[in-house]
């Protein structure tokens, strides 16, 4: 096994309303607290107005800053610092899912300099030694934000995306209520689906990490993300999948399931995500099926293992297209023109994968060079439409 180190200073409190206690559970070190959420959908639905009660009954001050988008932004990080200085802040409360809790990570990030927030984070050697505390309220589980240390952050002007970790960005405190999640459109809880799933996925083909029980822990969850996906499948209205799968998603990336993992997948599906504003889920769901054709001749016994136990088929080629069915039953294209149809400039999003001089991604199972990257990017782009 490799040698690890696993802690988990997040204060998880999962149940139904306990939203509505929010102050409370932030008050032993928050004073001013920046709310930081995406849409107006929060202010229509009372959510917001409910979290702000709950700070005003603990007599904590806050400041309001909404506009996340998916695949967050630097510029709105940008004046969100410039709020927490103004301001004072010394916490920055998500209310959202991953871009809104990374966006809120950025922030936290940026109190800690006076230098430009994207200089900063860009640095291939950055690591932060100081941020704001960080609490988020989950309404889109998917990423594993709410329990990670874990930053992706885009700069749609330069066309590029990078990603950082720090112990520093793990959530203080974190509120998991599935109820949150009970109206999220069909697309939205395919792509967080696919998300969860390709944490325990690239997690298990990292095979430096030679842990039976690890490998078990991710086949279980695994096993229960198909489970629920199938319930999800045969009636979206039932929303008792969704307790699960909240669950499911911060267990998945909060190192419960052991450390390392091959992310050569996620590092592709980030260019796709850059280059042409697909979803971070829906571009898992076009590079995963593809990546497991690349890779699986060299580690083939490992594919059968796993699309036995994971999606009871005996073969790879029919374990591979089980996998791209249930994608595609769930609402997650696995064919890429269903999203682009015009030339793709290849160059381009390898120059996005291999950013900051990288000479490989993956780690673990197959180190993946521009030239395997080139060749994974056009069986994606060329894939027929059936």
């Amino acid at each position: 096994m490799l040698d690890f180190q696993f802690s988990l200073p997040t204060n998880l409190i999962y149940g139904k309303d306990k939203h509505k206690e929010i102050g409370s559970y932030i008050k032993p070190f928050a004073k001013h607290v920046l709310v930081h959420y995406g849409s107006e959908r929060i202010e229509k639905n009372g959510l917001l107005e409910v979290v702000l009660k709950s700070l005003e009954a603990k007599n904590i001050t806050y400041t309001c800053l909404s506009g996340v988008q998916a695949n967050p932004e630097i510029g709105l990080c940008r004046l969100g610092v410039e709020k927490c200085f103004e301001e004072n802040v010394d916490t920055v409360l998500a209310i959202g899912g991953g871009s809104v809790i990374d966006s809120a990570k950025a922030i936290s990030i940026g109190m800690t300099s006076d230098e430009d927030l994207w200089q900063v984070i860009n640095r291939p050697d950055f690591m932060p030694e100081k941020v704001l505390r960080i609490a988020t309220i989950v309404t889109l589980p998917a990423t594993g934000s709410e329990a990670n240390g874990v930053c992706v952050i885009s700069n749609h002007q330069e066309k590029k995306k990078v990603a950082l970790s720090s112990p520093l960005l793990i959530p203080a405190v974190s509120i998991l209520n599935p109820e949150l999640t009970y109206t999220l459109p069909s697309y939205q809880t395919a792509i967080a689906f696919v998300d969860i799933f390709s944490h325990c996925f690239e997690r298990y083909f990292d095979l430096s990490r030679e842990g039976m029980l690890w490998d078990s822990l991710c086949e279980a969850t695994m096993r229960t993300l198909v489970e629920l996906g199938s319930q999800f499948i045969d009636d979206p209205q039932d929303n008792r999948f969704r307790d699960e799968m909240m669950w499911a998603a911060t267990v998945a990336h909060s190192n419960m399931l052991g450390p390392g993992g091959d992310f050569a997948c996620h590092q592709m599906a980030h260019a796709l995500t850059v280059a042409f504003d697909i979803p971070h889920g829906g571009a898992l769901a076009l590079i995963i099926p593809t990546w497991c054709r690349y890779v699986c001749g060299s580690h083939y016994e490992r594919f059968q293992t796993f699309f036995k136990r994971v999606f009871k088929v005996n073969s790879v080629d029919q374990g591979i297209k089980a996998m791209e069915d249930f994608f595609e039953a769930l609402g997650a294209t696995t064919q890429f023109k269903k999203y682009y149809d015009k030339d793709v400039d290849i160059k381009n999003l390898i120059d996005i994968v291999y950013s900051k001089n990288r000479a490989y991604i993956g780690n673990g199972l197959e180190e993946i060079y521009p030239a395997d990257a080139e060749k994974i990017f056009i069986s994606v782009i060329n894939k027929t439409i059936a």
